[in-house]
């Protein structure tokens, strides 16, 4: 089976990524920083270079990602990294790349962007992401099978340790707590990692390329999320719901109907039963 590899395989998304494809007996080198480290730009170009040698697929999981950091410098390490990556990519170029981007390309758009949206990012770590796409888009499209990907909010799966959900639910269970701003009305989307992972799956198995959101098309406010958590935890959260507007109150949801169509095997989640289903495997006492 063909050689994948991955980037950032030891991080969360990375992680489960590399386990749904190993259960698919496709060959996967997943790649964490200690076995390169992207930011020592000319050591580890040549050393990811050698990696890709004989690769049939890259896939880009790797970056500082908003919630660790959003600003000036967690960008400029994100450039570097990108740098680093191109630089390898210009010596041996795969078959396939597969960049995970973000919904952050898209701001405060509201409900239901589409992959053809006007991109107006509102922080460093969404104009990283748009400039990242457009970088491998005019430096490799025309000679690889290059796929965007664009998601948020990823939960489930293995090691989820830092998606809402899950510390929304710790915060539940520990009584800690819960200020929403908006009066946690602002509306977001939710995607199961067994559904990204799925889409990597088919992409690295078919001759389909381009920009897909990944979603499961529905959406859901703040404060139904902590309901749902309260119902499974059969415990009141300790909510403080506040008017005011904070920088994060906007609604931002996808549009999946590209996906859809590009893969009509595809297994898309009901987001409320993938969520109940998450939420069961969670500890209900601290």
């Amino acid at each position: 089976m063909d050689k994948t590899v991955i980037l950032g395989g030891s991080g969360y998304i990375g992680h489960n990524v590399t386990k749904a494809l190993s259960q698919q007996g496709i060959e996967v080198v997943a790649l964490s920083r200690k076995d390169v480290d992207l930011e020592d730009s000319a050591a580890a170009a040549s050393k990811l270079a050698g990696h890709l040698l004989d690769a049939e697929n890259l896939i880009i999981c790797s970056a500082i990602t908003r919630t660790s950091a959003n600003d000036t410098h967690s960008c400029n390490k994100n450039i570097k990294q990108l740098q680093t990556i191109i630089s390898a990519l210009q010596t041996y170029l795969p078959k396939r790349v597969i960049y995970l981007s973000a919904a952050d390309v898209y701001g405060h758009y509201g409900s239901r962007a589409t992959e053809s949206s006007v991109l107006t990012p509102q922080n460093e770590y969404g104009a990283f992401k748009v400039f990242a796409e457009n970088m491998l888009r005019i430096n490799f499209a025309a000679q690889c099978k290059l796929s965007v990907l664009r998601f948020s909010g990823v939960f489930g799966g293995d090691q989820d340790t830092s998606s809402l959900i899950y510390r929304l639910h710790s915060s539940v269970i520990n009584n800690t707590t819960i200020s929403l701003s908006n009066n946690g009305l602002s509306k977001r989307d939710f995607v199961p990692v067994t559904l990204l992972a799925e889409v990597i799956t088919q992409l690295v198995r078919c001759n389909t390329d381009g920009t897909f959101n990944v979603s499961t098309g529905q959406e859901l406010n703040i404060v139904d999320l902590v309901s749902s958590i309260e119902r499974s935890c059969d415990k009141k959260a300790a909510l403080n719901l506040i008017s005011d507007k904070s920088d994060r109150d906007f609604d931002l949801s996808l549009d999946n109907s590209k996906l859809i169509s590009h893969f009509p095997t595809l297994c898309i989640p009901n987001l409320h039963d993938a969520l109940a289903r998450f939420l069961c495997e969670l500890p209900h006492e601290h």
